[in-house]
């Protein structure tokens, strides 16, 4: 039975929306597709089960197992996608590095040559964007250059379809309006106070959390690229 252009539609903007909510990403951010996969955490040394989700402005992982693991890469925080050598305990392995020098190796891609290009043909959207931005703004210098090179490394012309071939309501695809974030010191960095009154039981204890963070995140990463898992909500909500 032929589906409509106008059910495509609607279920194209019905998995955007769920994709969104999952990752809790900007209202405007466009599915292109998702397939399963495997992602290696080095946290616990395994290989998770779960699916990549690849967006207009983001690249997601959620594993199959609730709560295990996620994450959220920014396009604008990648540096390198690469390809790396298959074998027989790691089937079609893909590597992504990101800005704050962490990697993270998926396995067990279907269609690693096309998911690559898919990649590729959003960050070179989005390295175009910030380069122009830059470049508009004054605040152009050398190493945009080297960075811009650097993602163009990996680029090839992509065919103008989703990763979900099926559902054609994504092949359309709208940049993220909003301006790149800035990076900055961390609040607790910025307005840490030194007296003696941080000994008191009250800011003993809060030195405490600090401290259990910087054991957390030393162990998961840190920033928005990081591992995040069910110990993470749990300090969250602390």
């Amino acid at each position: 039975k032929k589906i409509s252009a106008l059910k495509r539609d609607l279920d194209a903007r019905a998995k955007s929306e769920r994709y969104r909510v999952l990752f809790r990403l900007p209202k405007d951010e466009k599915l292109d597709g998702h397939t399963d996969c495997t992602l290696w955490t080095p946290f616990n040394k395994m290989h998770i089960l779960g699916q990549m989700f690849v967006s207009t402005n983001y690249i997601c992982f959620t594993s199959k197992e609730e709560n295990l693991c996620s994450l959220i890469i920014p396009l604008w925080e990648v540096t390198i996608v690469e390809k790396a050598d298959s074998s027989s305990v790691l089937p079609s392995p893909l590597s992504i590095s990101t800005k704050n020098r962490m990697t993270f190796l998926f396995a067990n891609l279907k269609d690693r040559d096309f998911l690559v290009q898919r990649i590729s043909d959003f960050l070179q959207k989005t390295t175009s964007k910030i380069y122009s931005e830059r470049e508009i703004s004054g605040s152009y210098n050398s190493s945009d250059d080297e960075v811009y090179s650097r993602a163009s490394s990996v680029l090839s012309s992509s065919p103008q379809r989703s990763l979900n071939s099926e559902v054609d309501g994504d092949q359309h695809f709208n940049l993220n309006g909003n301006s790149v974030p800035t990076v900055t010191q961390a609040l607790m960095t910025m307005y840490r106070r030194r007296s003696p009154e941080e000994f008191n039981p009250k800011l003993a204890k809060e030195f405490l959390k600090e401290e259990t963070w910087k054991m957390h995140f030393a162990e998961y990463g840190q920033g928005i690229c990081m591992y995040r898992t069910e110990k993470t909500r749990d300090l969250a909500l602390k």
